[in-house]
């Protein structure tokens, strides 16, 4: 709400809450620790779902540039 309405100060400290509170713990964050990716905060975990919907689920791997980075790593094994 607060970013629809331009309100930069309110969307910061959303931000600063979500900062605050400990990362879920769910099969996404899960895959993504697996993965070497640190996840400490619930800010960083709604970034991880995010990805996983968006990306991981879509297959557009190579469009997303933690993707691409694991990719790359796991070509050169």
């Amino acid at each position: 709400m607060a970013s629809g309405h331009g309100d930069e100060a309110l969307c910061g400290r959303a931000v600063e809450l979500l900062q605050e509170i400990p990362a879920e713990s769910n099969s996404i964050v899960t895959l993504f620790l697996n993965a070497g990716m640190a996840c400490k905060d619930a800010f960083t975990s709604q970034a991880l779902i995010h990805l996983r919907r968006n990306y991981c689920q879509t297959r557009k791997c190579l469009y997303c540039r933690l993707g691409h980075r694991l990719l790359a790593m796991k070509a050169r094994r």
